[in-house]
């Protein structure tokens, strides 16, 4: 039976094998595409600004490649080089630093952008720099070759890529002048050591400050925090050792962070362990600076004895910090498509929006460089949270969809958390919240702008032509009464708040939170009176009273003006008359005490305020809540 059951397996192997490898393979491609999504979600950005930043700028690359590669074919055609391996030479480093810039806007797209790739374009821009440094061309591709570097060395600073154009290019290789006095072997050899010794000191260290007073304390997380930051300077280093680009300023980086060390060491007795792994270290620095030619003095190394902003472990911060930006990511994504799909689409609402996303991404950025090179503060995170405030007051004036809303509270929980880490007091909710840039935009004391407000007259009369001569007069007047712009405007608003005066008309303020509110007329009408704020403006609908029904919309100009559109129905048609004033900004601040030394009109009279019957609306609006 054995024998049969064998032969039966031996058999059949081929089909079970066969069997069993398409299964693993579905699995594989399967969890390959999971793994890939997965991957270029979270990922973390190598650059520092907007992707909106980035594109923008390779794009430009683009174009003015494209701009200085044809100058340099005439250049060429009317140059001693032309048909000469020198002409050559400089086209294929044309095309090498074409096809460089090609794959790393690839990459962009694919959001798989690295530092190296950036390298790569500017190792290739460095060959065209040393041939149009050494070869005078005509004045025009040396002015756009000019204009390309400086938007090369813009690539850079996005990347934080570290690049001397004073460096030769030599067979795709970078020329590199060594800082050091030895081998590449003893500074590759002796950087392993020092690497080596920092992890046994760091285990050392554990369990010494598990056995001592020192253990559970901010000491112990301020000790671990200075580890952390010798670690990642000599991890830099390293890395430009490898990249051929290590300075005396990397040595001299890796010096500061373990002069902190050292004096912590110095002012707290730990396990001889602990003690001997660290003198061993502090030879391999010594013997470092000595390679580098780097002169110091461990007495006198500048030692940064600011205690850290935080209350958690750096790892705790990192990781949270590499939360927020990928769920900023997921957040982002999330937006557009819900923009795209609303009302909003294509108007100043969507470009505030996305100003406002873009701002709280450059404010996490900085957080995030702060951080790493040991200088975040609790001042920091209050901009992370105040451009965060911005973002959540659209996110509560407008319900996009679902997955928007989810993404902003995931968001919002890591923002509590980082208030908390840092101890920044945070309520999202308060009640004097600062004001939101929108909000400072509109706020403020303005004068008419005669010269760039329409002529009310001229408005009026083009608009009453149709009706006979005695009734033109009347509704004339009328119309002129009801359309003439005040002469000052104050206005404040805080979130939906509102509060508006003017020289003919007292201080009224309402809620504009986009809600009808439904009130009754001395003549027994049904009015629907509708205040609203979005990131276009402030506006007033007054609606069911047709002689009397209005519009008026308070939008602020990014020039510092103010634009009030006025509209009134025509008596007994269906036509409307609008007006648009203009007023200049004389004050940041809503000055209603100045406003109200402005004479004020009778009741009779008071229509002549921007929104007539302002009195009125005001008690209405204010029953209502």
């Amino acid at each position: 039976m054995k024998t049969n059951q064998q032969q039966y397996i031996k058999g059949n192997l081929g089909d079970i094998m066969k069997n069993l490898i398409s299964r693993v393979m579905m699995l594989f491609l399967i969890t390959g595409i999971v793994s890939i999504g997965s991957f270029v979600q979270a990922q973390t950005r190598a650059y520092r600004v907007s992707d909106r930043t980035v594109k923008s700028l390779l794009n430009r690359i683009e174009a003015r490649t494209d701009t200085y590669k044809r100058d340099m074919n005439t250049a060429l055609d009317r140059s001693k080089f032309d048909d000469t391996a020198k002409e050559d030479a400089i086209m294929s480093y044309i095309t090498e630093f074409e096809n460089s810039t090609d794959e790393l806007s690839q990459r962009f797209d694919a959001k798989r952008s690295v530092n190296s790739d950036v390298q790569s374009v500017l190792n290739r821009a460095a060959a065209i720099n040393s041939f149009m440094k050494e070869n005078t061309l005509t004045a025009s591709s040396q002015r756009n070759w000019g204009y390309l570097k400086t938007d090369l060395n813009t690539l850079a600073r996005y990347y934080n890529v570290s690049f001397d154009w004073n460096v030769a290019v030599s067979n795709d290789t970078r020329v590199y002048k060594k800082p050091y006095r030895v081998s590449d072997q003893e500074v590759s050899t002796l950087l392993t050591s020092i690497e080596t010794k920092t992890d046994n000191f760091k285990r050392r260290m554990n369990n010494a400050l598990d056995r001592s007073t020192l253990n559970n304390t901010d000491s112990e997380d301020l000790l671990f925090s200075y580890i952390t930051e010798f670690e990642n300077a000599t991890d830099k280093l390293k890395q430009n050792f490898d990249a051929k680009k290590s300075v005396e300023g990397d040595v001299q980086n890796v010096l500061n962070r373990a002069a902190a060390i050292n004096a912590f060491m110095e002012r707290n007795r730990l396990a001889n362990a602990a003690e001997r792994n660290w003198l061993n270290i502090k030879t391999d620095l010594d013997k470092l600076s000595n390679y580098y030619n780097v002169a110091f003095d461990w007495t006198n190394l500048p030692v940064d004895n600011t205690a850290v902003a935080y209350t958690v472990r750096a790892n705790d911060v990192k990781t949270l910090l590499t939360n927020i930006e990928t769920k900023t990511d997921l957040y982002k994504r999330a937006m557009n498509n819900a923009l795209d799909r609303s009302v909003l689409n294509n108007s100043r609402s969507e470009d505030a929006a996305i100003e406002y996303i873009t701002s709280f991404e450059n404010s996490t950025d900085q957080l995030k460089q702060n951080f790493d090179a040991g200088k975040s503060t609790d001042k920091d995170v209050e901009e992370v949270l105040s451009k965060a405030a911005y973002i959540d007051t659209f996110m509560r004036d407008y319900r996009l969809i679902r997955n928007a809303e989810r993404q902003w509270l995931s968001l919002k929980n890591d923002l509590n958390t980082l208030s908390t880490y840092y101890g920044v007091s945070w309520n999202w909710n308060r009640q004097y919240e600062p004001m939101t840039r929108f909000d400072s935009m509109l706020t403020g004391t303005y004068r008419l702008n005669t010269t760039l407000s329409d002529n009310v007259d001229t408005v009026v009369e083009n608009s009453i032509n149709l009706y006979s001569q005695n009734r033109e007069n009347r509704i004339e007047n009328n119309l002129k009464r009801r359309l003439i712009s005040p002469e000052t405007i104050a206005i404040e608003k805080r979130s939906m708040d509102v509060s508006i005066a003017s020289s003919v008309a007292p201080k009224v303020t309402f809620r504009a939170d986009g809600v009808s509110r439904q009130e009754t007329t001395q003549g027994n009408r049904t009015v629907k009176i509708t205040a609203n704020t979005t990131y276009d403006g402030v506006s007033l609908n007054y609606e069911g009273d047709r002689m009397n029904d209005f519009y008026v919309n308070f939008i602020p100009m990014s020039n510092g003006r103010l634009k009030v559109i006025r509209r009134i129905n025509l008596e007994q048609n269906n036509e409307t008359v609008t007006v648009a004033s203009v007023y200049d900004k004389v004050n940041e601040v809503a000055q209603f005490d100045k406003i109200n030394d402005f004479p004020i009109l009778t009741e009779d009279n008071t229509s002549n305020f921007v929104i007539p019957n302002g009195t009125a609306i005001t008690a209405m609006l204010k029953t209502g809540e």
